[in-house]
């Protein structure tokens, strides 16, 4: 899946949403694209929703995921987060 086609998904939520959800209404994963920082560390962007973070490692990264998770989503927390990370590289030939 490209990227262009992942942040369609995130155009339309509703549709998003449908395809990760269990029958029981229970969210089983959320999709972040993350980046590499051009200042450094990355920065991380839910796919169907407003969730945004940033940190320096990725382990620092991964926890700023779950306690954004955690602040975002009262009852029906996503039992996994999908790291899709894009890197871009120019390379001379």
């Amino acid at each position: 899946m490209t990227v262009a086609t992942m942040q369609n998904y995130a155009l339309d939520s509703t549709s998003f949403q449908g395809v990760h959800m269990l029958t029981s209404d229970k969210l089983r994963e959320i999709i972040f694209l993350v980046e590499e920082s051009l200042e450094g560390g990355y920065t991380a962007q839910a796919l169907g929703y407003a969730i945004y973070t940033e940190a320096d490692t990725w382990s620092e990264l991964k926890e700023a995921i779950r306690d954004a998770l955690w602040c975002h989503f009262e009852d029906n927390r996503p039992m996994l987060m999908r790291l899709h990370i894009v890197r871009e590289e120019v390379v001379l030939v």
